[in-house]
């Protein structure tokens, strides 16, 4: 590293994950040079309880095997298991970039611990972006919507049709930046029809729930997944892995491969954190499981928020709203621990999550949050519905037909009636639940 000339001491911090306790040691540099020893302590043990943590949104290029090795070492020094590397068009090159040498099982790595998968993230200036995880093969042509060069100015295929095809190829899919991402985001329609596997709702800058949390009002369940998106947002606190620095936690009993980390997703077993670790519970069912009532009635929630650094805030969601309730908050051995345990009515079906946030990033201005899944609570057998999120939803869906009747660029009237055909199918459906 380059020092001031001045300098005869440096701080350094070592870090490895979110489950190890930073280590900071200030050295004498002598005559410019030391050998000193940091050792890290393990807070943590979420892996030996079947969790692994992956980052399941990273830009880099893989262009020859031989490097892999490489970024196992990166995975395994941020304690990551799993990191899915996605081709895209635009953005911070006009061209093709973060290509991988190969795709589906032939572009994947495993060195019996760790994985490496290819990927891609489809992207549309109005539509918005997707992530393709485990594609079989790239989907042309990478962008649309005039995004990236050589630009495609049409908003055709629709997301929707990509998202089916990539599922054809054995992918997980599902809507970037929270759905939020293009002028005229189809995510909810691309919900609504379920051709979604995921909802990712946050990246090193990017933190959003709002369609989430209305989607799972209408009975629409997405896990949510989280991912840096490195290189677009490269600076960190000293504490922060570079990888991962917020990443998706899986329960997939300490499996690694890809299909492992597909069911866990489909199952529901998640949560995703930029630093705390959330644990959740409803009548003992774990994270993202469904509690059945034969009538209406109380369950018992708990639910946990840790970490070594300052905790700034804790709630229960019931529905979309945040709770009010008293946490006991301890500090122990460095770590701070605070703690919810209450019982919430439910007369009707509905659903409970928990996040935190933790201290602030500086550097990235930007907090560092930790969001369980969803918990069902199922009574009398009668489904989840909140009529102001299903007229909320419906005058999006409405409102984006609109937009691409009118205002979609396509090369023929077949395009854009394919459009439309998707978004009065997703009309329907909504006002069906």
């Amino acid at each position: 590293m380059d020092l001031p000339n001045a300098a005869n001491t440096v701080s350094i911090t070592a870090t490895r994950g979110f489950e190890y306790k930073p280590t900071i040691r200030t050295v004498s540099l002598g005559n410019l040079q030391t050998t000193f020893e940091l050792r890290l302590k393990r807070w943590s043990h979420l892996e030996s309880q079947g969790w692994i943590s992956v980052d399941e949104h990273l830009h880099f290029d893989r262009l020859d095997p031989k490097d892999d090795e490489r970024w196992l070492t990166m995975l395994d020094a941020d304690g990551l298991r799993g990191g899915h590397f996605m081709v895209l068009k635009g953005g911070m090159t006009p061209g093709v970039w973060s290509r991988q040498f190969n795709y589906g099982e032939a572009g994947r790595t495993d060195d019996g611990q760790r994985s490496l998968t290819p990927g891609q993230e489809y992207r549309d200036n109005a539509q918005g972006h997707i992530n393709l995880l485990g594609i079989g093969k790239v989907i042309e042509p990478y962008s649309t919507g005039g995004m990236g060069w050589p630009a495609v100015v049409e908003n055709y295929p629709p997301l929707h049709d990509v998202l089916a095809k990539a599922r054809s190829q054995g992918a997980l899919v599902g809507a970037a930046h929270g759905g939020t991402l293009g002028s005229q985001s189809t995510a909810l329609a691309d919900a609504v029809l379920g051709q979604m596997d995921f909802l990712e709702i946050s990246n090193g800058f990017i933190y959003r729930v709002e369609n989430w949390y209305r989607l799972m009002n209408c009975g629409i369940f997405l896990p949510p997944v989280a991912g840096t998106d490195l290189p677009n947002s490269p600076l960190r606190d000293p504490w922060q892995p570079m990888l991962g620095s917020i990443r998706t936690y899986v329960h997939t009993d300490g499996k690694h491969d890809f299909e492992s980390f597909k069911a866990a997703i489909t199952r529901g077993r998640v949560f995703i954190s930029g630093g705390p670790i959330i644990t959740l519970s409803v009548n003992n069912e774990p994270i993202g499981g469904t509690v059945e009532l034969e009538k209406s009635g109380t369950v018992t929630i708990r639910a946990e928020l840790s970490s070594p650094r300052a905790l700034r805030e804790f709630k229960l969601v019931h529905n979309g709203t945040e709770l009010e309730s008293s946490i006991h908050k301890t500090k122990h051995d460095g770590i701070h621990r605070w703690s919810i345990e209450r019982a919430i009515q439910f007369d009707t079906s509905g659903w409970v999550a928990a996040w935190g946030r933790g201290a602030a990033i500086e550097a990235q201005g930007f907090d560092a949050m930790a969001h369980t899944n969803a918990t069902r609570v199922i009574v009398a057998q009668q489904p989840i519905r909140s009529e102001p999120d299903q007229t909320f939803i419906l005058d999006q869906l409405q409102t984006r037909r609109e937009y691409y009747q009118t205002k979609g660029a396509y090369k023929s009237d077949a395009q854009r009636q394919r459009a439309i055909e998707l978004f009065d199918q997703a009309i329907e459906r909504i006002q069906e639940r």
